[in-house]
């Protein structure tokens, strides 16, 4: 269990060496057994190419997933006036990734300042060095709750039903 209560899981990939389809619907089965909406966060867009990016949401399509997906920059500021619409007074949104994917960087994108600690992603892989190592949450000043989560080693479905019959309603 990562939170309880939430309203939408942002579901926090890079375009780059993290981008992995098959974790992805591990994730969404973990959200659809939970019944939260989610939405799937492109970032690092920055470090691909436009048609890379294009290519990564064509497959995330072709995999029958249907969640809103929203590309964006921690770097250029591409996307995070989409991302901070999303947010929604009243509602809980909680950031689940691996680490080094952005998640606490967009979190102090969105608060307007560094108040969280990020670090550097070894250059090497692209792997983060686990900087959150707690949740946070924080209210934000337009009245959304944003939930930061430490970066996930793994991500197994373990006694899931609804989920995989939600993420998989094609099969």
């Amino acid at each position: 269990m990562i939170a309880v209560n939430i309203d939408t899981a942002l579901i926090v990939q890079a375009c780059d060496f993290d981008f992995n389809l098959r974790r992805l619907e591990r994730y969404l089965v973990m959200v659809n057994e939970g019944h939260i909406e989610p939405v799937l966060l492109l970032t690092k867009s920055d470090l691909v190419s436009p048609e890379k990016l294009e290519q990564r949401i064509v497959e995330v399509r072709q995999a029958n997933i249907t969640c809103k997906v929203l590309p964006l920059s921690n770097i250029t500021g591409f996307g995070m006036d989409q991302v901070r619409q999303l947010l929604e007074a009243g509602k809980t949104y909680c950031l689940a990734g691996s680490s080094g994917v952005g998640k606490t960087t967009l979190l102090n994108h969105i608060i307007g300042r560094d108040v969280f600690e990020t670090n550097t992603v070894r250059a090497s892989d692209g792997k983060g060095k686990h900087t959150t190592t707690q949740r946070q949450l924080i209210v934000l000043d337009q009245g959304a709750i944003l939930i930061d989560t430490p970066g996930m080693r793994e991500l197994a479905n373990i006694g899931v039903s609804s989920g995989l019959a939600e993420s998989f309603g094609d099969i």
